[in-house]
């Protein structure tokens, strides 16, 4: 076998191995936040087609031609810790440096404008290992269609990175092959995600939603985040109204969620309406005051691995009781909605303490939680202050 490895610059885009004596696979093309993709090519100088007829024998490079296109960066010095961006073009511009290899670590992107991506179809950023300030505004028209891998607004956050004081409204990812899939990333390694609300949100995934977050792991923190108003769902298994799957230490507070959350999987759909699942073999999971006021929709299931509040928390094998712990933690302060939550038998799993709506729009179930973080007023539902 030899390796083809396509490349934009110095940028890694992707390999594959192909037999020796075969032809590259032409994949047409890898799209760049903020780049038009004009061809492939055999020479760094971008002077010789590449011919995907041709049989390969060594490794081989391949080279992208890709233009800057309707993008801003005139924001970025290199010699800055803080950047404020305002246009949708500018943002398109964050997205290409922090998908192209520019390291944000150790500064801080300021959102100072409500923005507006009109659904045009948004490339995840690749990777973020900075702060990302949303100031409270609103990026809205967010439309992700026939991606792979990792998508979100982020593709992946690593354990550097922190997403605070931010709102999306009209969120849109069609993406049947996508691996993890939520808002604010598909992945997150330990990143610290806080103070986002998402609001009227349509998920479709393979496998790994969540509102906020598609899967983690490496203690991630979820904290003061909300999602409502629309589907999180997955044709296999592992979607969760604010968090997908999470295999390591896992933060999950003052959360609130009011979609569908649902999987076609027949077998062990790992669906809930806060999260997904979670496997860890030393149940690093804190998890409290949180509220879910939707429903959990699954197919069928062999295995109890949907509920209200979680569809899954343990380890062992399918089908080991583990699966089925209704015994975790302390769920006095997990509540779901009795009178919305469910269809049938099979999904009414008490994983959550359940209450009645006017018991949710009670000031006096809410006994012990934190009136600074929520606002608890008689005759509706609270809401996340995230002041």
């Amino acid at each position: 076998y030899v390796t083809i490895t396509f490349v934009n610059g110095s940028n890694k885009l992707v390999s594959v191995s192909v037999p020796k004596g075969s032809v590259a696979p032409n994949i047409g093309e890898i799209k760049l936040n903020g780049y038009n993709f004009k061809n492939w090519y055999s020479n760094s100088n971008l002077t010789s087609t590449f011919d995907f007829t041709k049989p390969i024998y060594e490794n081989t490079v391949i080279y992208g031609n890709y233009e800057i296109g309707d993008i801003d960066i005139s924001w970025y010095d290199s010699n800055k810790a803080t950047f404020n961006i305002s246009t949708a073009k500018q943002l398109r511009g964050f997205a290409a440096l922090a998908s192209n290899g520019t390291s944000f670590s150790g500064k801080t992107v300021n959102l100072i404008n409500n923005i507006d991506l009109e659904n045009e179809n948004w490339t995840p950023i690749t990777s973020f290992n900075g702060t990302f300030n949303g100031n409270y505004y609103t990026i809205s028209n967010l439309k992700i269609t026939d991606a792979k891998g990792s998508v979100g607004f982020f593709a992946k956050l690593t354990s550097t990175a922190t997403v605070t004081k931010l709102k999306f409204k009209n969120v849109t990812f069609d993406n049947s092959t996508a691996s993890q899939s939520g808002t604010v990333a598909g992945t997150s390694s330990g990143a610290k995600i806080e103070k986002i609300s998402v609001d009227n949100i349509t998920i479709n995934g393979q496998t790994n939603a969540g509102g906020i977050v598609g899967s983690s792991n490496g203690g991630t923190i979820i904290n003061e985040c909300s999602v409502t108003n629309g589907t999180v769902s997955v044709s296999s298994t592992d979607a969760g109204g604010i968090l997908g799957a999470s295999s390591g230490n896992l933060t999950l507070t003052n959360l609130y969620a009011n979609v569908t959350v649902s999987s076609d999987s027949i077998a062990a759909p790992d669906t809930g309406g806060i999260l997904g699942s979670y496997t860890n073999a030393s149940n690093a999971l804190t998890m409290k005051y949180v509220i879910f006021t939707g429903k959990v929709s699954t197919s069928s299931f062999i295995y109890n691995t949907a509920g209200a509040i979680y569809g899954r928390i343990g380890t062992g094998s399918t089908g080991n009781s583990s699966y089925d712990n209704d015994k975790f933690g302390n769920k006095t302060n997990w509540f779901y909605d009795t009178n919305k939550y469910g269809s049938g038998s099979k999904t009414e799993l008490a994983r959550g303490t359940g209450k009645t709506t006017t018991e949710l729009q009670t000031v006096s179930t809410y006994a012990g939680w934190d009136t600074n973080i929520w606002n608890i007023t008689s005759g509706k539902y609270p809401t996340l202050k995230m002041n």
